[in-house]
Parts: structure tokens; C-alpha cells; sequence
């Protein structure tokens, strides 16, 4: 009986998939929370875990002042909202409210979770490279529209706090679209690698 409940368990949940899945997400969640934050220190830490050459030609933050501060801020001129980086954290908004933008709003754990869903796939890795591109580069271009329209609501004093007290921050709100993306991605990434298996084996069937 353990033996026909294990077999129809295993024909609706690849159970190996989902811990080779799990232990790869957990991994890489935490290995680029460490990079990311010993990239910050060599970059900008004081003494010996300074490294001037990571801070001058490796910088990460530079990507994040681009991808979080420049962009957005770019984009919300195209709707007269005029605001420039005047903190490590914080976009000020001319005319308005300054506009806090934490770590936390980096999307770090968005990206790992998507990343590790492509890396625990047994696909080609030519394959895993153009997925984890396309579904990063997503990901990315959704929190560079949130921080433009945030912007966009600053200038304007739009209530952004209306569902709070339903426990809908606009962080939270943010958190739903992205994910939704997510498996919107995975959906096509599974559908597609499966259709591309299909015509593999045909082909190996018919060579061999």
C-alpha cells in the first residue's frame, strides 16, 4: 500500500526535484546574501578588509546605484517628476518627500529564488543561462518600474498606505507581483523545456 501511495505521489510531485530544489535555493539564497554584503565591506570597509581594486573597478554598488537610483529616477522625468540620490539609501524627490530605497528593496531574495529554480532543473546549462537571464532581467525591470511609479506617487502625494492596514504594504503588494512573475516564468520555462525533451527523445528514436 506505502509502495502504490509512494508511486502516485511521485507521478504529481517530482519529490527529487524538490529537495535537490530546496537544498540549491537555501544555498544560494544564503551564499548571495554573503557575497553581496562582503562585496559591500572589501568595497567600503574600513582596514584590512578594505581592497581599493574591488572599490575602483568592481564596485557593486555602482550597479545598484544604476539599477535602483539612476534608472528610476530617469524614467520618472519622463513624467516631470524630477529627483536625484542624495543618500546610500534614499531618492529625493524635488518638490516632495524623500523616497527610501533599503536594501531589502534590492530584490536579492527574488533573485535567488528564481535562481535557484533554474539551477536545480536537470536541463542544459546553455539553456539554465538564457533562462536565469531572461527571468532575472524581469525581475529587475518590475522593481525599476515600482521605485519610478513610488517616485511618481511621492511627487504627487498619492495615499500609498491605503491597504496597509489590511497588511498590504506597497512592499508587500510589490512582493505578490513578483512572485506571480515568477511562476508565470516557471510555468513557460517548464513547459518549454518539456516541450524541447519531447523532441529530443524523438529524434534519438528515430536515429536509433
Amino acid at each position: 500500500m506505502l509502495k502504490t501511495i509512494s508511486e502516485k505521489t511521485s507521478k504529481v510531485m517530482d519529490v527529487s526535484f524538490f529537495a535537490k530544489y530546496l537544498v540549491k535555493f537555501v544555498a544560494f539564497y544564503y551564499i548571495a546574501k554573503f557575497c553581496f554584503y562582503a562585496w559591500h565591506a572589501v568595497s567600503y570597509g574600513p582596514g584590512l578588509i578594505h581592497i581599493p581594486f574591488f572599490e575602483q573597478y568592481l564596485n557593486f554598488y555602482d550597479f545598484i546605484k544604476i539599477y535602483m537610483f539612476q534608472l528610476p529616477s530617469g524614467l520618472a522625468e519622463w513624467f516631470g517628476v524630477h529627483a536625484f540620490q542624495d543618500t546610500d539609501q534614499s531618492l529625493q524627490v524635488q518638490g516632495g518627500r524623500r523616497l527610501l530605497v533599503k536594501r531589502p528593496c534590492y530584490g536579492i531574495g527574488l533573485i535567488s529564488f528564481w535562481a535557484a529554480f533554474v539551477l536545480a532543473d536537470s536541463t542544459a546549462w546553455k539553456r539554465k543561462f538564457v533562462w536565469g537571464i531572461v527571468g532575472i532581467a524581469c525581475l529587475l525591470l518590475i522593481n525599476i518600474l515600482r521605485v519610478t511609479l513610488m517616485l511618481i506617487a511621492t511627487k504627487n502625494q498619492w495615499n500609498i498606505h491605503l491597504l496597509d492596514s489590511y497588511g498590504l504594504t506597497h512592499h508587500t503588494q510589490f512582493n505578490i507581483v513578483a512572485y506571480a512573475l515568477i511562476f508565470l516564468l516557471m510555468f513557460f520555462y517548464y513547459k518549454r523545456n518539456k516541450a524541447s525533451l519531447g523532441r529530443s527523445k524523438e529524434i534519438q528514436a528515430v536515429a536509433g
